[in-house]
């Protein structure tokens, strides 16, 4: 065998060891890699409307009559540890009835967290399961969602898929 055959051969048995190598612990254009998950508002979800990260807008609640929505949205920091931001809350004032109300808005500050493996559609979306929204400058009444707890010296409303299903702090389960 001359040495040009025997580097070739000895090249052929290295790449295939590696290959083997590689194969065994996972790593190459082979390996099944999992994709990093989405992270998303518990909100109101459609065909034609998807869950995304980091949303300029979100209507959560009551999905039909788009009682409670965030516009405005611009966020400072999101992924699996929670996610931070600011923008406009409002809701509908059904007065004398919903389609014939007015909308009342407030700035406000927006925490989430508590994302939840498999609570998304699609599959790989994690939703936040807390969602607190803290008002720096008035409150809404009691129709725009109680307050319930301070969040940075700020009166706020924590939002929950945890809470009883007709409580007026349940986000209830996801809308896809």
């Amino acid at each position: 065998m001359t040495a040009h055959r025997r580097l070739a051969a000895g090249a052929a048995v290295a790449t295939s060891v590696a290959g083997l190598l590689c194969a065994a612990i996972g790593v190459g254009a082979g390996a099944a890699v999992a994709a990093p998950a989405t992270y998303a508002l518990p909100a109101c979800y459609g065909q034609g409307s998807p869950p995304v990260e980091r949303p300029r807008q979100a209507q959560f609640q009551t999905c039909a009559d788009g009682s409670k929505e965030l516009t405005d949205l611009v966020w400072t920091a999101w992924g699996p540890a929670g996610a931070e931001g600011t923008g406009t809350y409002s809701y509908q004032v059904c007065e004398p009835n919903c389609a014939a109300g007015h909308r009342v808005s407030f700035p406000a500050v927006v925490h989430a967290d508590g994302p939840l493996a498999g609570s998304g559609c699609p599959a790989d979306t994690q939703l936040y399961a807390n969602l607190v929204i803290a008002f720096p400058q008035g409150v809404p009444d009691a129709a725009g969602g109680p307050t319930n707890i301070r969040f940075r010296g700020m009166p706020a409303t924590v939002y929950s898929t945890e809470g009883a299903p007709d409580s007026p702090t349940s986000l209830g389960d996801p809308v896809c």
